[in-house]
């Protein structure tokens, strides 16, 4: 509503806003823009969420199940054989380099990684009931558990190590197809059948071999994402419960025009204690005692306006003590601040929200008390 305009009470002088008020379209993008990022990483938690709790099905499936596997299997589970001729399936070497530093009668050491080696070659998985998949698991398979052998080279240089061998049982995460005994290009212990079982990873994804239970870390995942909606949900109530006073202007309140009926100056402690002015109008709307309200303006605008004076309003039928001064739902600075902050709590969360898709592939860098070891025998790190 621009100054000028006609009304009931008559011509409308000015168009001011509230002291520290941010006006509409500004308003409507800050709250809604805000709210419709926090939405979204929403529906994407739980979107994430649902998928999570869909491999933990079919990977708890996997693992129970004696029947024979279909293809399109993403996961597999049983026992590891070696391949004919071979004395290995999976190992991830991890170089580390040692530095130590003292200050003042305190020493501390560093050990960091200097480079990482994977070697895989195919090998058997028997399941439970003895049916025999061929693993081929490509140059780069992730092998999902602790590196946490320690192989020492020099006092200032380690191996930590982690290998995959016979007997153990585990979750292999891939593609099964099955196909000719002659397309395999490498030796097994397979039954002379027609078709063999392969394992194989996904098109344009590693592989991954998981040696302690893939229901278990898509569980931990579900739960993680699970908490994660439900603070960015807290969040987007808050958000909306700071605001509760732009939407009941927005949605319940009127634009039109107001009287001003009287003026004057009141004052506040800060919250430094610092004595504050309000510079305070009093309006109504259509005559009637129970149609006044009152608001703040900012000074240069405060000592524009007179008794008598006719000025754009959002007025509230229901509730007059929500109504304020200015066409326009506007909102308090204050409340896009926390707005705001509360949306970067969302995002923080959400990106925080661990995926535990990578670990084989985490830097293994550490800190530590003390100086270097002297010891070169093995032992396994905590």
């Amino acid at each position: 509503m621009r100054p000028e305009a006609k009304c009931e009470a008559g011509s409308i002088a000015f168009d001011f806003h509230p002291d520290d008020h941010i006006p509409s379209p500004i308003s409507h993008l800050c709250v809604w823009g805000l709210s419709s990022v926090l939405l979204f990483l929403l529906i994407r938690t739980m979107l994430h969420q649902a998928v999570s709790n869909r491999l933990v099905h079919q990977a708890n499936a996997s693992e129970a199940s004696d029947t024979e596997p279909t293809v399109g299997n993403r996961f597999v589970y049983g026992t590891v054989e070696y391949a004919d001729g071979a004395n290995h399936a999976i190992s991830v070497d991890v170089e580390q380099q040692g530095s130590e530093a003292r200050y003042k009668t305190s020493w501390t050491h560093r050990w960091t990684e200097i480079a990482r080696r994977t070697n895989a070659v195919p090998f058997d998985l028997v399941r439970p009931n003895g049916t025999r998949i061929r693993v081929e698991p490509g140059i780069d398979p992730q092998l999902m558990t602790d590196i946490d052998q320690i192989v020492p080279i020099s006092r200032e240089r380690r191996k930590r190590v982690a290998r995959l061998v016979a007997g153990v049982q585990v979750m292999v995460e891939g593609e099964l197809n099955r196909v000719d005994n002659s397309a395999s290009q490498h030796g097994s212990n397979a039954r002379n059948d027609s078709q063999t079982w392969i394992m194989s990873p996904k098109a344009g994804e590693r592989m991954e071999v998981h040696m302690d239970g893939t229901s278990v870390r898509y569980r931990k995942r579900a739960q993680d994402l699970g908490q994660t909606a439900m603070t960015i949900f807290g969040a987007l109530v808050m958000l909306h419960a700071i605001s509760l006073y732009y939407h009941a202007r927005l949605f319940a309140g009127e634009e039109t025009c107001a009287t001003v009926i009287d003026k004057n100056i009141t004052a506040s402690k800060g919250s430094k204690g610092q004595s504050i002015s309000n510079h305070m109008i009093r309006l109504n709307v259509d005559g009637r005692k129970k149609t006044e309200f009152a608001d703040t303006l900012e000074y240069t605008d405060w000592v524009q306006v007179k008794p008598g004076t006719v000025i754009a309003v959002r007025y509230v039928r229901l509730d007059p003590t929500l109504s304020i001064v200015g066409s326009g739902t506007s909102v308090h600075f204050a409340t896009i601040l926390a707005a705001a902050l509360l949306c970067s709590a969302g995002i923080l969360a959400y990106k925080k929200t661990p995926t535990d898709r990578r670990r084989d592939n985490d830097r293994i860098d550490e800190n530590g008390p003390g100086r270097l070891p002297e010891s070169q025998t093995l032992f396994n790190a905590d």
